[in-house]
Formats: C-alpha cells, sequence, structure tokens
C-alpha cells in the first residue's frame, strides 16, 4: 500500500517536487486510480493534474472557501453510468509559462487497457490560473440567457473560471454536451 501512496503522485506530477501539503496531495491523487494515472503519464506527458498550488495566491485561498477540501483537477462521478465512475481532469502544462488546458475524461473500459481517454477539450491559448472542475449533481440547469435547459439523470461537471465563466459538460445521446451557464 506505501508502494501506491508514493507511485501515483509520482505518475501524476511527472515525478516533480511533490507538494509540501500532504492534505492537498492526499486530495487530488487519492481520486484517481492508479491505472488512469499512469494513462494520464503516458498520453499527456507534458501535463500534469490541476492542483491547488496552480492557482496564485489569492485564488487558492478563494477556491479553498468556496470549494473546501475538492481537488481543482479531479472530479471523480458517475458521468456515463450510474453503475460506475468516470474522471473528469484538468491538465495544465509542467510549465507554468506555457497556455493551454486540456479537459479529459478517463473511463473504464472492460478489458485491456483499463482506461481510455476521452479529450474534451484542447486550448493551447488560454492561462490555466484561475479554472477548476466541479461536480455537479443531476438536475435541471439552464444557459446564462435561460434560452435552453436541460434534465440530467447523471451527475456532470464544470469547468469554472473563478468568478468568471462556467461551463457544464454532460454526458447525453452517447457522447459529451456543453452548455455554458454563465458568461
Amino acid at each position: 500500500m506505501k508502494m501506491l501512496a508514493v507511485l501515483v503522485p509520482f505518475l501524476l506530477f511527472g515525478g516533480e517536487t511533490l507538494l509540501a501539503n500532504q492534505a492537498e496531495v492526499d486530495v487530488c491523487v487519492g481520486k484517481l486510480p492508479a491505472e488512469a494515472a499512469v494513462l494520464l503519464s503516458s498520453r499527456f506527458p507534458s501535463w500534469h493534474v490541476k492542483r491547488l498550488e496552480d492557482f496564485g495566491a489569492e485564488d487558492q485561498k478563494l477556491w479553498q472557501s468556496r470549494r473546501p477540501g475538492q481537488c481543482p483537477g479531479v472530479v471523480p462521478a458517475h458521468l456515463q453510468f450510474r453503475s460506475q465512475f468516470s474522471y473528469a481532469v484538468l491538465l495544465v502544462p509542467n510549465s507554468m509559462d506555457r497556455p493551454g488546458l486540456r479537459v479529459v475524461v478517463l473511463y473504464r473500459t472492460a478489458g485491456p487497457p483499463a482506461f481510455r481517454a476521452l479529450l474534451l477539450l484542447k486550448d493551447d491559448k488560454s492561462r490555466p490560473s484561475r479554472q477548476g472542475l466541479v461536480k455537479m449533481p443531476s438536475g435541471t440547469y439552464c444557459g446564462f440567457e435561460n434560452l435552453h435547459c436541460v434534465t440530467l439523470g447523471l451527475e456532470a461537471f464544470n469547468l469554472e473560471a473563478l468568478e468568471d465563466g462556467i461551463l457544464l459538460y454532460y454526458f447525453r445521446g452517447g457522447r459529451f454536451r456543453t452548455l455554458q451557464t454563465s458568461d
């Protein structure tokens, strides 16, 4: 078990210096199965899972006050099926000098490999400093102008820019869709 606790952070963060705050490591790393972490590190070697320290100091405080104990980079949820978890992941560049972000959903498969990665958003221009993922319960959600609403029987997730806009990702009709719920 100790080996797994060392291996998963190494794989997720590409061997970079781990966070000094062990509680933060546990919040983010503990949400992904080891096989999913291996897949991410092999498919996205220049990227890491968004973590609290990737926010600026003020945004760290804002995130912690609004989302205590939640990792901004991993959302385990029943996105596709009620019977199993999928994992929404926000990836940011290993080099904070580079712009860009990736939104990926990891889902289990029946056989090898244990997980597959579905890239939902590839953005090479945005600065990912203020974004985080937030799990959303099933329910009804409307676009920011209330022109379009969706009722969801499964969970969803938001790509949220602190104090800015929100983009809801949800699964319907065999694929992921989006709804802008805030401007």
